[in-house]
């Protein structure tokens, strides 16, 4: 008798034990998947903030290069020593023309110079060819020593380039014609460091 009563005790005990533990793996389990599933949305969240910050630095980008789309300013506008280091008012300016402003582009080149010569590395050749109010943006890179740019139709004094350095000018071509362009200490026009701005009237 006492020996049944002990069995039923002891049956009781795991019983209980059962009740006690089941429910506690169960949230043991359930535990563990809310971890999971929270990592996962962490993991997400941290994606999606990446790719904002990323798309955040392209549109600013975009931005500041729409904001270097330079045009010639009006004679009397006041510039600063900065802006004159990288806006070219044309010495012999013509007056502009609205109908034709529309249809100017934006045109960039790209020079190294090594070994007192001009590599043109955006386009082939040193002749730049564009229409008559399109707005260029020539860059110099200073490869190997010190060279200086003359273009005297849209500046006064040589555009210095340290080595190592690169230097932009922008300017819009308004008038018409060929303009050459040159470094004056390898030689000046007829050196190998020199080329020519063709601008033609569009039709």
């Amino acid at each position: 008798m006492f020996k049944n009563q002990k069995n039923k005790i002891k049956l009781s005990k795991q019983k209980l034990a059962l009740i006690i533990i089941g429910p506690l793996a169960t949230l043991a389990i359930i535990l563990v998947i809310l971890d999971i599933y929270n990592r996962q949305l962490e993991t997400e969240r941290e994606e999606i903030i990446e790719e904002e910050v990323v798309r955040e630095e392209e549109i600013a980008r975009e931005e500041e290069i729409a904001e270097e789309e330079i045009m010639v300013p009006d004679a009397d506008t006041e510039l600063t020593e900065e802006e004159k280091e990288v806006v070219a008012v044309p010495e012999r300016s013509a007056s502009s023309n609205p109908a034709s402003e529309t249809m100017s582009q934006s045109r960039s080149f790209n020079f190294n110079l090594e070994n007192d010569n001009l590599i043109n590395t955006s386009e082939s050749g040193k002749e730049i060819n564009v229409y008559q109010y399109d707005n260029l943006s020539l860059s110099f890179t200073a490869i190997d020593k010190d060279y200086d740019i003359s273009i005297s139709e849209y500046f006064n004094d040589p555009i210095i380039i340290e080595e190592g350095e690169t230097v932009r000018r922008r300017f819009q071509a308004v008038n018409v014609g060929s303009f050459p362009y040159y470094c004056e200490s390898c030689g000046g026009v007829d050196s190998q460091a020199s080329g020519v701005i063709n601008v033609f009237e569009r039709d």
